[in-house]
């Protein structure tokens, strides 16, 4: 937008002095460490970066629906934003995206998007989601109801944190509260 406004949100550092960002709701941008852009990837990406075992980049994103879109997700108002998951390759490429309104819709979640009846939200982001990671081979062990390569996700609108398989969109387990506007 300008110089005052730019905001970072989320980054990584790579062992060789790299450097990953997000610039909010403008796009992720790697650079090397002598500040030369290595690549840009111009999705409204925000919030948090998890880099995989793997080198994929885990990160979120937005898609926006108006009027006519509305049909795909029944009770949402018009003008709202979905977020997404996305993983991206080391190169920059989006390799998946993911919808957490199709992920909640797909498993019964939609409870937690209208606690009140399908008026509940008169806000167009409806999820805010702020933060995804990935179970870690080395720690999975320790999560017996989940495997190595399942994503996290926070949602800080809706209180709610998830845990579902990227591969198949179950969710596996999913919590509300006590938290109130959770991040990281």
């Amino acid at each position: 937008m300008n110089d005052w406004e730019t905001m970072v949100q989320g980054a990584a550092l790579y062992p060789d002095g790299d450097v990953l960002f997000n610039l909010a709701g403008v796009g992720m941008t790697r650079m090397n460490a002598c500040g030369d852009v290595e690549w840009t990837l111009p999705e409204e990406s925000h919030h948090s970066i998890y880099v995989a075992e793997n080198g994929t980049i885990w990160t979120l994103g937005r898609e926006h629906y108006n009027q006519q879109a509305v049909h795909r997700f029944p009770g949402m108002p018009p003008e709202f934003v979905d977020n997404l998951v996305l993983e991206v390759s080391p190169q920059g490429e989006i390799l998946r995206e993911i919808s957490l309104l199709e992920v909640l819709y797909s498993n019964d979640l939609i409870g937690a998007l209208f606690p009140t009846g399908l008026d509940s939200y008169p806000i167009r982001d409806v999820l805010h989601a702020n933060d995804v990671e990935i179970l870690s081979q080395d720690a999975a062990p320790a999560f017996p109801l989940f495997a190595a390569g399942d994503a996290l996700v926070s949602m800080r609108n809706l209180k709610l944190l998830i845990v579902f398989d990227p591969d198949s969109g179950r969710v596996k387990w999913s919590h509300t509260g006590p938290w109130l506007r959770q991040h990281d």
